[in-house]
């Protein structure tokens, strides 16, 4: 299974798992600071395991700065930890994360957040 984690929107992350060609989006409202558990919770819905994830891409350049850096992180831990590679995909080019994801070694590189704006930090 390839994971795309998507938190382009404001106070929502969507989650889209590539199952054998077949995608199975779900989009989870909240704060960005709960990005895992949104991810647990969609892996439950989905009946898989982390294990299950063969590839992760992020949607990156449109959304919260918070949003995009802690789906980066995510997906740079769940590549190191199992292997597998991970990739950056711009709002623009969002369909096309599952040939991206599927021509990437495991592990060849990691992903670095690429942001909307600078930080609003108040």
């Amino acid at each position: 299974m390839y994971l795309c984690i998507d938190p382009s929107e404001l106070r929502q992350v969507t989650f889209i798992a590539d199952m054998n060609g077949t995608l199975h989006p779900l989009t989870y409202l909240g704060r960005s600071q709960d990005i895992s558990v949104s991810l647990d919770t969609f892996l439950r819905d989905i009946e898989k395991s982390p294990r299950d994830i063969e590839g992760i891409a992020v949607i990156v350049g449109k959304g919260s700065f918070t949003g995009t850096r802690l789906s980066v992180v995510v997906a740079n831990t769940f590549a190191y930890a199992y292997g597998i590679p991970v990739v950056g995909v711009s709002h623009d080019e969002r369909s096309e994360w599952v040939p991206r994801i599927s021509e990437e070694k495991p592990v060849s590189r990691y992903l670095l957040p690429t942001y909307s704006a600078p930080p609003s930090i108040r």
